[in-house]
């Protein structure tokens, strides 16, 4: 039955191009995750890809020349049996279900999508193994290389933490030289303005002559 080698040439194409094109239903996607650790049990479980589905329709002219060079048929043959595989999937109705062997199987969920659940990997293949956390205490130093001399992290965290108390202490030099500049400022400018205790201009004002009103006998 063609459904039988389909799912086959899925996974087969899935395992080695992480992902397969489904047209009118989305892609299946291989993505890597991430080793867990376990610091109450001291054990590290090996990181286990996951396999989704997604929306989202990638190019299916590759996979159609996969299915058309492994089933030696033509591309439009190879192209029809992709397109009844996937009509057969969206044709799935609830308590039934099309598997993938090795990878897991498609269903219908309670809200009648159409979903891929992965198959559990066997623990044999991804066992965990023993680790032991280490914690390293402030003082404990090591070797470390800077350029092409070899020194240590003791002598390392010294030399930045002097140089960032040598950066601090020299801020005052700034704010004094600044003070100054200011200082010189402000004596040149009331040394070129005469200036009175308001700070206002006393420049002195002509008076016009007054005219004799009376006349004293």
């Amino acid at each position: 039955m063609y459904i039988c080698f389909m799912e086959d040439l899925i996974e087969q194409y899935l395992f080695q191009y992480n992902q397969c094109p489904l047209p009118s239903i989305g892609s299946l996607h291989m993505k890597d995750a991430s080793a867990i650790s376990w610091h109450g049990d001291n054990k590290l479980s090996a990181p286990v890809p996951y396999i989704e589905l997604t929306e989202t329709e990638n190019p299916a002219d590759h996979f159609i020349r996969f299915i058309a060079t492994r089933k030696k048929i033509s591309r439009g043959e190879a192209s029809i049996l992709l397109q009844q595989y996937c009509a057969d999937l969206l044709k799935l109705t609830a308590y039934k279900e099309m598997k993938l062997k090795h990878a897991g199987r498609f269903y219908i969920d309670t809200y009648g999508k159409l979903v891929f659940k992965q198959e559990a990997a066997p623990k044999e293949f991804l066992p965990s193994v023993q680790a032991q956390r280490v914690l390293h205490p402030k003082t404990a130093t090591h070797n470390i290389r800077v350029g092409d001399t070899e020194t240590t992290s003791a002598v390392m965290t010294e030399f930045y933490s002097d140089k960032g108390k040598t950066k601090k202490d020299f801020w005052w030099i700034w704010a004094f030289a600044l003070m100054a500049i200011a200082a010189v400022a402000l004596y040149f400018y009331f040394k070129d303005h005469q200036t009175s205790e308001n700070f206002g201009n006393v420049q002195p004002i002509d008076t016009a002559p007054m005219h004799e009103t009376y006349k004293s006998k």
